[in-house]
This record gives C-alpha cells, sequence and structure tokens, in this order.
C-alpha cells in the first residue's frame, strides 16, 4: 500500500548521499528545500484485468535486483550489453540526490531513478520472462518524470523497449527525444499507457533505457514508478482539473470575474466510441450548467484539454469556491479516476497564485522572480505578502537576510515597457518555517483599472532565501530580467508550479479620512492641540488621546501644530484616495529675531527672510521674529 508524496524541489546541480546527479531545468543556479507530505489513503487500483507484472519499488526489504538487470552497452543492442557500473539505475529514496529524492517518487517511498550522468545506454531490464497474451490486448502502464530543455540544449533520450526472448529481436514501445513535439515533459503529471500489440503472443524481457548521448552530460535524471503490464478490455477515463490562474482573487479587483473551467483528459484504457460527458458542480453556485461533451472517438492512450461551458460568473464577494469535475461515460466503469475539484477563493485581500508551500526555492542574487497580476478595478498594493518554505537548510545564525521587492505596471498601450512603482529593501528576520509574513511598502503602488503588475522579489546574498512553491503541475511564475524595455520569461515547470509571492491590495476611498496622532515631550498624548490646514484656513483640536481627524479630498496639503510653548513647522502631505495616518510631537520653540542691515549697519527694511520652511519681512528697522524649534536651517535674505 502507497502514500502520497507531494512534489517538492530540485536543484540546478548537486550530488547525492548515493553520488547522484540531477540536473535543474531552469538554467539559473538555485537552491532548495523539501517538505515531505503523506497521505494516508490507499492507492487504489486504477485498472481491473490481470497483472502480468508489477513493481513499486516499495518495502523494507526491496532489492532493485530481485526483479531487474543493470545493464550498459555502447549501442542500443541487447546483444552487446554487459552489467553498469554507477552512476546507473538505483533505488531512489527520499534521501537520495542529496536530500530530494521525494521529487522523483510518484507514490509511497521508492521509485526506480538514473542520473543524468549515466554513461552510454543504461539498461533497466526485467529479469523474468513476460508473456505477453493475444487476446485480451496487454498494456504497460508507468508513472515518469521525464524533462528536457530544447531551448538550452538538455536533450534527454530514454526508451521503452522490448526483447523477444526466442526471435532475439528488440521492439521499441516508446521513444522520447528525437524531437520536442514528440519529447514533452511528464514530471509525473500523466500515466504513460502504451499498447503491447506490437508484441503480442511473443514472450519478451521489458526494458527502460536512458542514453547519455555521445557521453556529453546533456540530458536530464529520469525516474520511474508503479509500472504494471496489464490486460483489459475497457476504457478507463483519468480526469484531472485545471486550476484557475489565480488562487486567491481580491473581490475589490473586479466588477465580475468570468472563469473557465477546464480539464486534462486522459484514457488509460482500450479505445473509447462512445460519449463522454464531462459536468462540474459547486455548492456555491447551486444553478451551475457548465458542461462539455465529447463524441468523437478517443484513442487508447489519447490525452486532450476540454473547456467547459458557459464560462462560470463570479460576483465581488468574498467566498471559497470548490468546483468538483466529474467524467461520465457507460463504457468505464473504473470511476474512482473520474472525478477532480480545483478551488479559487474570492478573498478580501490577498492576490495569489500559489496553493500552499511544499518547499521552497532561490535564485542568485541577480533575478527577479514573482507573479503576474491583473486588475479590473482601481486599487493599491499595499504589501507584498510571501509564503517562506518549510525546513530550510539555512541555519538561523545566517539570518537576517535581505531582499528587495519591486512593484512594475504595465500599461496595455505599450506592453513592451515597464514602469517601476516601488523598489523597497525588507529584512526576513528568520527562517520563518513555512509561516506567511506581510511586508507593508512605505507608499502603497497605486494601480489602474485594466493594467497589470508584476510584484518581484530579488534576493541580495548568496545564502538562499526559500520562497515558498507548490509543486502543482499545470503552475508557473514569471522571472523578469529587463524593466524599462521588458524582458519576463514564463518560468513553467511542473515540479516547482506556483511560487508564494501573494499581494496585499485594498480599495480606493472617496473623502479619505486623515488621522493626527499629537504626543507631546514626553511621548504621552497631548489634548487640546490646534493642527490647521493651511490651504483650507481650517483648524482641528485633538482630544485627550491626542488625536484629531478630518475628511479632505485628494490633493496636496500643508499642516501645522500649535499649543500654548509649543509648535512645529509646516509639514507637507499628499492625499490620494486613502485613508492617512500622521504621527507627529510637539517640541519647545524660542523666540527667534532676526535683524536685518547692511554693511554700516544700517537697518534694511522690507527685506525677505527665508527660514524654510517660513517666509519673515524685515519691518522699517530692519527685524521681524518667528517662533522656531531648536534645530539647523536653512537661510536666505533677498532685497530688491
Amino acid at each position: 500500500m502507497k502514500k502520497y508524496i507531494a512534489l517538492v524541489g530540485y536543484v540546478l546541480m548537486c550530488i547525492s548521499v548515493n553520488a547522484q546527479v540531477e540536473r535543474m531545468p531552469f538554467s539559473d543556479k538555485m537552491s532548495y528545500t523539501i517538505n515531505r507530505l503523506t497521505s494516508s489513503a490507499p492507492k487504489g487500483k486504477s485498472t481491473q484485468g490481470s497483472a502480468l507484472f508489477s513493481d513499486d519499488f516499495e518495502g523494507e526489504n526491496y532489492q532493485l535486483t530481485d526483479k531487474w538487470e543493470i545493464l550498459r552497452s555502447s549501442i542500443l543492442d541487447f546483444q552487446q550489453t554487459t552489467a553498469a557500473d554507477n552512476p546507473a539505475w538505483f533505488r531512489c529514496i527520499p534521501q537520495s540526490f542529496n536530500g530530494n529524492g521525494s521529487t522523483y517518487i510518484k507514490h509511497g517511498e521508492a521509485s526506480g531513478a538514473i542520473s543524468f550522468t549515466a554513461p552510454d545506454f543504461t539498461w533497466l531490464i526485467t529479469r523474468d520472462t513476460i508473456a505477453i497474451p493475444s487476446d485480451p490486448e496487454a498494456y504497460l502502464k508507468f508513472w515518469l518524470w521525464y524533462y528536457s530543455n530544447y531551448d538550452q540544449g538538455y536533450i534527454t533520450h530514454f526508451y521503452v523497449l522490448a526483447y523477444d526472448i526466442d526471435g532475439h529481436s528488440l521492439d521499441t514501445l516508446l521513444y522520447y527525444g528525437n524531437d520536442q513535439p514528440t519529447s514533452l515533459p511528464n514530471q509525473y503529471k500523466s500515466l504513460i499507457n502504451l499498447s503491447l500489440s506490437k508484441v503480442a503472443g511473443k514472450n519478451i524481457r521489458l526494458a527502460f533505457v536512458y542514453e547519455n548521448r555521445n557521453n556529453q552530460n546533456m540530458g536530464t535524471q529520469l525516474a520511474l514508478d508503479d509500472i504494471m503490464v496489464i490486460n483489459i478490455n475497457i476504457p478507463d477515463i483519468e480526469l484531472k482539473a485545471f486550476p484557475y490562474k489565480y488562487s486567491k482573487v481580491p473581490h475589490i479587483t473586479f466588477d465580475s470575474l468570468f472563469i473557465d473551467l477546464k480539464a486534462n483528459i486522459y484514457n488509460a484504457g482500450t479505445v473509447l466510441n462512445d460519449t463522454l460527458t464531462i459536468t462540474a458542480s459547486c455548492d456555491k453556485i447551486p444553478d451551475l450548467q457548465s458542461a462539455v461533451v465529447i463524441t468523437d472517438t478517443l484513442e487508447s492512450g489519447e490525452q486532450r484539454v476540454v473547456t467547459l461551458s458557459p464560462k462560470v460568473k463570479l460576483m465581488p464577494t468574498t467566498e471559497n469556491y470548490t468546483f468538483s469535475l466529474n467524467a461520465s461515460t457507460p463504457p468505464d466503469t473504473l470511476t474512482q479516476n473520474n472525478s477532480d475539484n480545483t478551488a479559487l477563493e474570492v478573498s478580501s485581500s490577498i492576490f495569489a497564485t500559489d496553493r500552499g508551500v511544499k518547499g521552497g526555492i532561490s535564485f542568485n542574487p541577480n533575478t527577479q522572480i514573482g507573479n503576474f497580476y491583473e486588475f479590473q478595478r482601481d486599487g493599491f498594493i499595499e504589501g507584498v505578502e510571501i509564503g517562506w518554505a518549510q525546513n530550510t537548510t539555512i541555519p538561523e545564525t545566517a539570518y537576517p537576510l535581505d531582499f528587495v521587492v519591486y512593484i512594475l505596471e504595465i500599461n496595455p498601450a505599450s506592453p513592451g515597457k515597464a514602469k517601476i512603482l516601488a523598489q523597497e529593501y525588507f529584512t526576513k528576520e528568520n527562517s520563518a518555517n513555512g509561516g506567511s509574513i506581510i511586508y507593508f511598502l512605505p507608499k502603497p503602488a497605486y494601480c489602474h483599472k485594466g493594467f497589470s503588475y508584476y510584484v518581484l522579489v530579488k534576493q541580495t546574498s548568496d545564502t538562499p532565501l526559500g520562497i515558498g512553491y507548490d509543486g502543482n503541475p499545470y503552475g508557473a511564475f514569471w522571472k523578469v530580467d529587463e524593466f524599462f524595455l521588458l524582458n519576463a520569461t514564463y518560468m513553467a515547470n511542473q515540479s516547482i508550479g506556483n511560487i508564494a509571492v501573494r499581494a496585499l491590495v485594498s480599495e480606493p476611498v472617496e473623502n479619505p479620512t486623515i488621522f493626527f496622532n499629537i504626543k507631546n515631550e514626553q511621548e504621552e498624548p497631548a489634548q487640546n492641540v490646534k493642527v490647521r490646514i493651511v490651504e483650507l484656513d481650517s483648524t482641528i483640536t485633538t482630544n485627550a488621546q491626542g488625536q484629531a481627524s478630518i475628511n479632505l479630498n485628494n490633493g496636496l496639503y500643508t499642516y501645522s501644530i500649535d499649543s500654548s510653548g509649543y509648535s512645529s513647522l509646516w509639514k507637507e502631505f499628499t492625499v490620494f484616495s486613502q485613508n492617512l495616518i500622521i504621527n507627529d510631537s510637539l517640541v519647545k520653540v524660542y523666540n527667534v529675531k532676526f535683524r536685518i542691515v547692511d554693511t554700516d549697519s544700517v537697518p534694511l527694511p522690507g527685506a525677505r527672510i527665508n527660514v524654510y520652511p517660513i517666509t519673515l519681512t524685515s519691518n522699517e528697522n530692519g527685524e521681524d521674529s518667528a517662533m522656531l524649534p531648536s534645530g539647523y536651517y536653512s537661510l536666505r535674505v533677498l532685497l530688491s
């Protein structure tokens, strides 16, 4: 019985306790942390029929060589194989790959894996012969962790072969690495289902082969789990719900939100010629009518993405939605994999893409990573919430760690350029151990209706920061290298998914309230202090708590505070669609007299005396005065 393990992170390159090497699909240097999550629910059978061969790599006394031979050849020819030395296929456990083995385990505590540094052709071939029946048709099913990055030149060559022990022939059942369209990444995202009709009636040995082409180490590590050869004669539809691009959408950012419900449909059984109906339900939307009907043939092993219609309309009220998708067709009696669900929260203030934190990643100090958020209504980004990884390998003594937050604005009229709205330094005081922390911007970033915004984080040292990611195979995030002429890369990887860089948003306020908190020299609330708004020639007085408030329209204002024997200089503040809190203190003032004379000490009347931020004018005796607190001032005298 196997337990589910979360995909949780991996690095650019590291050497494990088993001397196995893994390559990170992203070209930037990354570090990682792992938080293994298990479920007590057993793995149910996905198919019916007679199992001709199976291996889940599990068991306290499991030995890989009990069921498999590990061989090597210089060409793809079984007759040329010899016993393989390390690096070769091995039993992958959580401690493998430098403690990152859980990434390469689909279910339970183990899988079969190989490093990309294994030379030549390295074979994992069954010891026993498997007799493949002619009727009913037999299938090979297994979970595969496979990745190639053609843009970076990392191409993984992987073969599934059947060796006929009687005819001494070799049949290719599957080959990845020939070209990009036929070598799509499958990091345990979909079950591989291969018909064995090509070798029906034969006695075969089943082989999985990794090729290190020209021994240049330009592939990526591989892993296999839950291998089974089985004969069935019915369709087996597997449904996976596509999550919406956001996990949380603040209600203040839209008037109405229309979302598509999508599903990934995979036929793991025989050909389906009957109608397949996919429906959706949600307990918060009792009249939900979204559905799709597939009437054409679904071939064995065929996979397609379908979109249900009509779109789901959500209103701007806070709510948690869970959408359940179900596929139904009479020939498919294996219904346990016909349903799936996806969730979306209309939140009060948080914009997010991630669905929790299962691990943590860190790029180099010159890389900004984050998320892209769209606003249908005007609003503010008040700060950034970051979900931090659990169980980081960085000791607490390495903290605090500084990082930078960027808010970039994308105008739909000029999508190729970005405007920096905020660039602020913050500090991660400790590991946070899986917690989420909000970092408030000193000045909220105003967001325009119809515009989009990147919320990015950049670490400032080589010490890994450990930004959380969720491992959702349908997720992604953004890497932005240039701002003015936007250079943004969509970073989609099935093992990383979304990252926990969230935006804290608020809505504009009409006629905002300005709160003044005034304290005396002893830092106690100062009562009966007059606060004067210069532009309005309006004065308000503080209460026993030292507080006073006034509602103002958007604009630039100046205020001064005054009390017996105390005062302050004029200070400016800006009101822009948000309530504002102004904290100030009374300070003792002194009568400062200015006397303006010429070189012969003759008084000069009418001289302008600028003592920033006030201006005085000398009288007939060349004098004027002001009450000023102690401090340094810029003094300038003008006389025309």
